[in-house]
């Protein structure tokens, strides 16, 4: 009859077997309730995932748009006020160049002078969401990790940029950041290309970096007993060379008792640093287009001694081209450190007790690490050059050399990678003598 009530039945089966309701809803996890909203779903003919009950809803502790405005705005006046602005973002990273806190401060430290600067009356963002908010708003600002061994030119124009009185001295000094910044980035890009070129062409080019690490101490263990904390230990001195090409670093190992001065004395000098790459050249097979790359130190690396060692290895007839360039002071960070890194990671976790056992580390840390004990003389080259060589004047401000058998006896040098200005000095005291290997 017309307006007559319709009562709809379900059955239930699971896998095809008829079963009760109680038994559907056991199986399957689902209420009574639940249960009735998907038959009102069937009835209807439209089944569509229920939406949850807080959509359209905002939560109970959101904060309003100004109280947000008031936090972005907080951190921005904080950063202009404690930051150090940086004129360019990092290789690799995000384009907008960031702004570093001092490393003494923490998140929290700075939302407790949020906290306490707020006016009565206002609303204050928690901790949690202070920290969200800086993060998600605010990640060109950021709180600078603790270092060492940075550079001390960028210290320096950071801290002036810091403690400047007057705007144009701030942009000045950011102008002087970033010019320095770009020379290193620059040098490092140099670099590089030196490494894929000797990686590409390994028969004309040979491209080779070589530094010391921070001498060993042994005995070591990695459960050191309190008292040996206190003993004098025995010094044994690291003279790494890597071979970008795929030779692999070798490390030159030499203890306290072995150096060229006693108690260790004249362990770095410009004739140990000699007598050591003498050695490698020797032993190693290498094009005769030699480039080596090393840090800005005067008294090992950058000095009459060896740029009188290089000019006389062309001379002699046992390479046709030598450059040697020298990294941006403070941006010195190169291949051989990461050798030296393997290693030192090892040494750390491991007990070491002579410096046999010390060579066992060194070639088990890496299949490109390889120790090479004491085996060489040291010779005085300072001697032998000074009386054929002369003194180049003003070296510090050149950062690249180069010697060829095209211009024998000469070194032509350059400020920059890219410099159009070269400067071609001649070397030795008397251009008509002859070297050879054997001298």
């Amino acid at each position: 009859a017309a307006g007559a009530r319709t009562r709809t039945s379900f059955a239930y089966s699971v896998q095809g077997v008829r079963i009760c309701r109680t038994v559907f809803c056991s199986v399957y996890g689902v209420g009574r309730t639940r249960l009735k909203r998907l038959q009102k779903m069937v009835e209807s003919g439209v089944c569509v995932p229920a939406p949850h009950g807080n959509v359209g809803k905002a939560p109970w502790n959101k904060y309003s748009v100004e109280t947000r405005g008031r936090v972005i705005e907080f951190i921005k006046n904080y950063a202009s006020v404690h930051g150090l602005p940086m004129p360019a973002a990092p290789r690799g990273r995000a384009q907008t160049a960031p702004t570093y806190l001092p490393s003494s401060c923490t998140h929290q430290s700075v939302w407790a002078q949020y906290s306490n600067a707020s006016q009565q009356g206002e609303e204050v963002v928690g901790c949690k969401s202070f920290q969200r908010l800086w993060k998600k708003q605010l990640a060109n600002i950021q709180i600078m990790s603790p270092r060492i061994d940075v550079c001390a030119k960028c210290e320096t124009l950071r801290n002036v940029m810091k403690n400047a009185d007057s705007e144009d001295f701030k942009i000045q000094s950011a102008s002087d950041l970033k010019s320095h910044v770009e020379l290193a980035q620059s040098e490092r890009e140099f670099y590089r290309s030196c490494i894929e070129m000797a990686k590409t062409n390994p028969d004309t080019s040979t491209h080779i970096t070589f530094d010391f690490a921070e001498n060993f101490a042994i005995p070591y263990h990695a459960r050191q007993p309190g008292p040996v904390y206190f003993k004098v230990l025995h010094r044994v001195n690291n003279f790494g060379i890597v071979n970008e090409a795929g030779a692999g670093q070798v490390h030159h190992l030499y203890h306290e008792g072995q150096t060229i001065g006693a108690d260790n004395g004249k362990a770095h000098g410009p004739n140990c640093v000699v007598s050591i790459l003498h050695r490698y050249l020797e032993k190693t097979p290498h094009a005769k287009s030699l480039h080596a790359h090393c840090d800005n130190c005067c008294g090992q690396n950058k000095n009459k001694t060896v740029l009188a060692y290089l000019c006389w290895r062309v001379l002699a007839g046992l390479e046709d081209e030598i450059m040697l360039s020298f990294m941006i002071v403070g941006h010195t960070r190169c291949s051989v450190d990461g050798g030296f890194g393997v290693v030192k990671k090892k040494f750390r976790a491991s007990d070491t007790d002579s410096a046999a056992q010390l060579v066992d580390l060194i070639d088990g840390s890496g299949h490109r690490n390889k120790a090479a004990l004491f085996d060489w003389h040291w010779r005085c080259w300072d001697d032998f050059f000074q009386a054929h060589f002369k003194k180049v004047q003003g070296i510090t401000s050149y950062q690249h050399f180069r010697f060829s058998k095209d211009i024998p006896g000469k070194v032509e040098m350059k400020k920059t990678h890219s410099s159009e200005d070269i400067v071609t000095l001649q070397l030795m005291k008397d251009p008509s003598k002859v070297f050879s290997a054997s001298d």
